[in-house]
């Protein structure tokens, strides 16, 4: 099997060992199940670009710094870097990543890009460890390949002021350089969210296909990540609406055909175009505030309402100016940004609980209620298009098919069937 033959070959040109070759081996196969050759090819070609390290303690970030320039081997030295806030997103160091960096020219043009993988090992002795036969964490591996594989194909794209964007799957990552004075920095970030809500999807199938299970809560010890639960099941709703390749071609081959004749169809849905209205966020606002009227301790209402505080700009202005997907994102980061202050509402207070609920369906509803009425819009439209049966259009027809096996002459113009005469019938009744 090709697959099998290019992971013994970037093995030994990376010098993996035994047991994440034997992890590589198990993983990839049902990665690339029911994809096409050509996204097949592209994941061979990330398996050669992007090396993987393990670590048995999860590294610190001077540790990670260190492959970073042992990587670039000092080709950046004369470019500044500056990234922008990601909010909630990244504060700490991660488990496993997909890192990667763009290598400037002295006129900081891209000329190259290096990226790698890191991944902690899992504890021998752990459950999870156990159930998967290997120290290797099976679903990082498969979720940071998983962020590599999108980002194979034009992944940093430069326009001619030297401004670029890096992609990796859904997400985009906006750059602004400055030439003269050799600074590189990022200015704005969308589809990240997104990204991380189908990539664990595609980890999650992967699993189960190499498990043979349903639910990867049956994995013993199986730690869900923030981007698992709501997350997920939104994203994984908008798929089975809208179909798989909608946004895994946008993710693998960058190809946005699919959701770009879809736009205009979000764009008709009354939810979009109620959120321009001044009663919407004013509403809103109420149920983020809701927990100031439960029995709350005032410690956690101080907490909930300095989180809202911070994120105002998330949670509290509107969202339609952006394309559909940009506004799925942004409720997806609401989503994500929300599970850092979630425990801070007991639900095993009854209040405290409808706030709790209240708060997370506000939420909610900003992506199912557009996802709806874009299905029942489509519906429509497709009810439009069949095309009326007539008795005039089944005199038409069964004329013309007589014309057409010689049993009759056409008619003269003034014995044909009339339009006028035409009378649409109910197709039930033919």
């Amino acid at each position: 099997m090709q697959i099998l033959e290019c992971i013994d070959r970037v093995g030994q040109k990376y010098g993996y060992d035994t047991e994440l070759m034997n992890a590589l081996k198990r993983c990839i196969p049902v990665m690339i199940e029911g994809k096409t050759e050509e996204d097949i090819n592209l994941l061979m070609d990330t398996l050669e670009r992007v090396q993987i390290y393990t670590f048995d303690d999860q590294p610190e970030q001077e540790e990670i710094d260190a492959i970073i320039r042992r990587k670039i081997n000092g080709r950046n030295n004369h470019v500044k870097t500056i990234e922008c806030d990601k909010g909630e997103y990244g504060k700490k160091v991660s488990p496993g990543s997909y890192i990667s960096e763009p290598i400037f020219d002295d006129d900081m043009n891209i000329i190259d890009r290096v990226g790698f993988i890191y991944v902690t090992n899992l504890y021998s002795s752990s459950e999870t460890s156990k159930f998967y036969g290997t120290k290797i964490n099976l679903s990082h591996l498969i979720h940071e390949l998983g962020h590599a594989w999108g980002a194979q194909k034009g992944e940093f794209q430069q326009e001619e002021s030297g401004d670029y964007t890096m992609t990796i799957g859904t997400s985009k990552f906006h750059n602004r350089v400055d030439r003269n004075g050799k600074i590189a920095e990022e200015t704005g970030i969308e589809g990240l969210y997104m990204e991380e809500a189908l990539n664990s999807i595609e980890e999650e199938n992967a699993l189960y296909r190499l498990f043979e299970i349903n639910d990867f809560r049956s994995i013993p010890g199986y730690v869900q990540s923030n981007y698992q639960g709501t997350m997920t099941e939104m994203m994984r709703y908008f798929v089975q609406k809208f179909g798989e390749e909608t946004l895994g071609k946008i993710r693998i081959q960058k190809d946005r055909s699919k959701i770009e004749k879809l736009q205009e169809i979000f764009d008709e849905t009354n939810f979009m175009k109620g959120m321009d209205g001044i009663d919407y966020y004013s509403e809103k606002e109420k149920k983020l505030n809701s927990a100031q009227d439960t029995s709350m301790s005032d410690s956690a209402k101080k907490r909930i309402k300095d989180f809202f505080e911070k994120y105002r700009s998330l949670y509290l202005m509107p969202h339609k100016k952006q394309d559909f997907l940009g506004h799925l994102d942004k409720v997806m980061e609401q989503l994500f940004n929300f599970t850092s202050i979630k425990y801070s509402y007991d639900i095993a207070n009854e209040d405290i609980k409808q706030s709790y609920y209240q708060t997370l369906s506000s939420i909610l509803a900003e992506g199912y209620a557009p996802i709806n009425q874009a299905v029942a819009i489509m519906k429509e439209h497709k009810k439009q298009e069949i095309p009326q049966v007539t008795l005039c259009g089944l005199a038409r027809q069964a004329l013309e098919d007589k014309i057409r096996i010689g049993e009759v002459t056409v008619l003269p113009e003034e014995k044909r069937i009339s339009d006028r005469e035409e009378k649409t019938i109910d197709e039930s009744s033919i």
